[in-house]
Parts: C-alpha cells; structure tokens; sequence
C-alpha cells in the first residue's frame, strides 16, 4: 500500500479520496508512523450490515 501523510491528506483530502475512490488503498502516516489505513469500501456492505438496524429503526415507536 502506499503512504500518504496526515498533511496531505489535510490539504488534499478529495484528491486523495478519489485515488481510494478508483480503488486504491492508502496507509495515513503522522511522524512517519502508520496510523489509519484508507481503503475502498465493499460494493453494498451497508445494505446487509444496516438491514437489521433500518428494520427495527422501523419497528419503534
């Protein structure tokens, strides 16, 4: 994985969202450190993790 810095991603955060947009992932650095990792998300992951949650979200009164 590549790395991008906290500052890059501070002063270029929608260039560097449309990079894990397209499908790369990114380890986040501070101090040289890897901190975060940014990684595209799985096509409908909220459909079937928050399925259960909207339902009962539904349910209540």
């Amino acid at each position: 994985m590549e790395m991008v810095t906290v500052r890059e991603l501070r002063n270029n955060g929608g260039e560097v969202l449309n990079r894990v947009a397209r499908g790369e992932g990114l380890v986040v650095t501070r101090d040289g450190q890897p901190v975060a990792e940014l990684r595209p998300v799985r096509s409908g992951w909220w459909l079937r993790d928050y399925a259960p949650l909207d339902a009962s979200r539904r349910l209540a009164p």
